[in-house]
C-alpha cells in the first residue's frame, strides 16, 4: 500500500497533485485518484530539477 502526499500549495481547496514516493513514483490528481502516472525515481528527480530551474531562468520567447 502506497502513502500518498498532497501538495502543500493547494491549501484546503482539494485541487492538488498527490505523489507516492518509491519505485516507481506515482503522481495523481486528488479529484481523480484512479488515474496514476507512474515514473521511475530517476525521471521524477529529473522533473523536479527541471521545474525548480524554471523560476531561476527568464521565460523563453514563444515562436508561432
Amino acid at each position: 500500500m502506497r502513502t500518498w502526499k498532497r501538495s502543500t500549495f493547494s491549501g484546503d481547496s482539494g485541487n492538488c497533485a498527490e505523489v507516492a514516493l518509491g519505485a516507481p513514483v506515482g503522481v495523481r490528481d486528488s479529484k481523480a485518484p484512479g488515474a496514476v502516472l507512474w515514473v521511475s525515481p530517476r525521471a521524477w528527480t529529473a522533473l523536479l530539477g527541471a521545474l525548480s530551474g524554471l523560476s531561476e531562468q527568464p521565460p523563453r520567447a514563444q515562436r508561432g
